[in-house]
């Protein structure tokens, strides 16, 4: 247990300050992945030694190499920066296996999954860390709306109307549960009804039968038709936020900034290419383009947007930023006038805090994601 205990501590130190570091500068610093990797191959090696089983060792080296190859491909296509990819080995080398503190502790959540023995930590942790990113990402976007003032009136429009159209939805799904529940029908009869009252066109008509039917309800289990509405909707609205906040951070987080200006590490929200000497702007290709094209029997020209002829002199994909001489020949380019003199750039969130999140809550549910799937 002193080991293990040892380790979290290590793993919790680390994510603190590059959590910290990335917040307030966006960069993990190379001593502390360094540091990370070296304590957590010497540390379990130690142990090995100890306990005379070559396996303890074994599993921290094959845990550390498997997370630097995974993040390593990340950061080749541009999802994460150099400063992750290191940091990500080093939290693989210390936790090949989740460690399970918390919940050894917190008996209640713990209780949930018990850890694989198995050097897979690092997978759950990336898995995790992406799910961390939602709310996290959304809170972002929420602190980033107090400035963009039209943003946050198309937001609090489309908020009010959505929030009729949960209420509906809350109101008919507690009218219809009853219903079902007190003549003894199955609840998956609910899917079909959920579909057909959705057809309804006519908004005043929706809410008629949705307040008509859980008026029936209410009248007849006030309290818990009254308690199911609040906690439905409470849940699909919330739902619904976290998402939208989530799907706005791409036009929130951006800002134009002079060529000139520009620094090392920046990331662009643009991308250029010289395709016969000449600079083009690629568009980037977001999910409902390229469902509309897959729709209109356009696979070719998809095919083309998605591997285009010519040289990429920055692409909006790589998490890494500008380069340095990334930087130069955008300068060259704005004063040869092939490019304008300003760039969209974007304010990247953080994502050491996501990590933090995803680690605290594997310590205290377990290997849960390999307990559903096995």
């Amino acid at each position: 247990m002193l080991w293990p205990a040892l380790f979290f501590a290590i793993s919790l130190v680390g994510l603190g300050i590059a959590s910290y570091t990335d917040l307030k500068k966006r960069i993990v610093n190379n001593w502390l992945s360094y540091s990370l990797i070296i304590l957590g191959l010497t540390g379990h090696l130690i142990w090995a030694a100890i306990e005379s089983n070559p396996w303890i060792f074994i599993f921290s080296a094959v845990s550390a190499a498997g997370g630097f190859g995974f993040a390593w491909l990340l950061w080749k296509i541009g999802v994460w920066a150099g400063g992750d990819v290191k940091l990500f080995t080093g939290l693989a080398a210390l936790n090949p296996v989740n460690l399970f503190i918390l919940g050894l502790f917190w008996a209640p959540l713990g209780n949930l999954s018990t850890p694989v023995q198995l050097p897979i930590f690092p997978i759950s942790l990336f898995i995790f860390s992406v799910f961390a990113m939602l709310p996290y990402g959304s809170l972002i976007s929420a602190h980033g709306l107090w400035k963009k003032t039209e943003e946050r009136s198309k937001l609090w429009a489309d908020a009010k109307q959505k929030s009729l159209h949960t209420l509906q939805i809350s109101l008919a799904i507690v009218g219809f549960s009853w219903i079902l529940t007190s003549f003894g029908i199955t609840t998956w009869a609910m899917i079909p009804i959920l579909i057909v009252f959705g057809l309804i066109k006519n908004g005043k008509a929706r809410t008629i039968v949705a307040v008509a039917f859980f008026a029936w309800a209410a009248y007849n289990v006030l309290v818990e038709s009254v308690v199911q509405l609040i906690v439905l909707f409470v849940l699909f609205f919330g739902l619904y936020l976290l998402i939208k906040l989530y799907s706005v951070s791409k036009t929130i987080l951006r800002e134009k900034k002079k060529i000139i200006d520009l620094e090392e590490g920046d990331i662009p929200a643009e991308t250029l290419m010289e395709q016969e000497g000449i600079v083009k702007k690629i568009e980037p290709l977001g999910i409902k383009k390229i469902i509309n094209y897959l729709t209109n029997n356009r696979v070719q020209e998809l095919q083309g947007l998605l591997q285009p002829s010519g040289r990429v002199i920055i692409s909006s994909n790589r998490a890494r930023g500008l380069s340095e001489e990334e930087l130069e020949e955008l300068k060259t380019l704005a004063k040869e006038n092939k490019i304008g003199n300003t760039m969209e750039v974007k304010l990247s969130a953080p994502f050491v805090p996501a990590l933090l999140i995803a680690y605290l809550a594997l310590n205290v549910v377990g290997d849960i994601i390999w307990a559903l799937v096995f």
